[in-house]
């Protein structure tokens, strides 16, 4: 099972790893090797650096369904197009768009930048560096 050795790889606390295998065994019949990957990925991104004895063992996450507490982003959760990031020469050029035909910048999202339908503006001519 090729597939465990990577969850068992990617899993932050290596207990019991025979209880882990058939609890991995009982999970691949409900979702998929991907998706209990993916999310074993996002637990152990939580728990770096907490406590170990906090941290679930193997088997009781899988036999929990842990790889649920981490849904995969649906299409209606992430913007399509581009963002443009705070002072990058993309946002800029937004603003110097919307500065001409509206008369006010874009709004900011919380890290300072804005999802747009292109890379650029219409009719814009990128500067040679």
């Amino acid at each position: 099972m090729e597939s465990f050795d990577e969850f068992w790889t990617v899993y932050p606390r290596k207990r019991d790893k025979l209880a882990a295998k058939k609890m991995y065994a009982r999970a691949l019949k409900i979702t998929t090797s991907v998706e209990i990957l993916r999310a074993a990925k996002l637990y152990a991104a939580e728990r770096a650096g907490k406590e170990e004895r906090f941290t679930q063992y193997p088997g009781t996450w899988l036999n929990a369904g842990g790889w649920g507490n981490y849904p995969a982003p649906s299409a209606e959760t992430i913007p399509s197009g581009f963002y443009a990031s705070f002072t990058s020469a993309e946002l800029e050029a937004w603003d110097c768009y919307r500065l001409s035909t509206e008369g006010t910048d874009w709004p900011r999202d919380k890290k300072g930048g804005w999802w747009f339908s292109t890379r650029w503006p219409p009719d814009h001519q990128e500067q040679a560096a």
